[in-house]
């Protein structure tokens, strides 16, 4: 049975919590709508993880 949380796990580890942390305080102020691209590349460079398509 597939679980709703199941490969996600990685995303809420308190050392990725940490680094997802760290980039939304930097980005605190900034309307994400004006640098989206450069907000998505932090967050993937902090924590070596994807997020969510472009698509999205």
């Amino acid at each position: 049975m597939w679980r709703w949380d199941q490969g996600r796990l990685l995303y809420f580890q308190f050392d990725v919590l940490k680094s997802v942390a760290k980039v939304l305080v930097k980005f605190n102020g900034v309307k994400i709508r004006d640098c989206e691209s450069t907000f998505r590349n932090e967050l993937t460079d902090s924590t070596g993880m994807p997020f969510a398509p472009n698509h999205y």
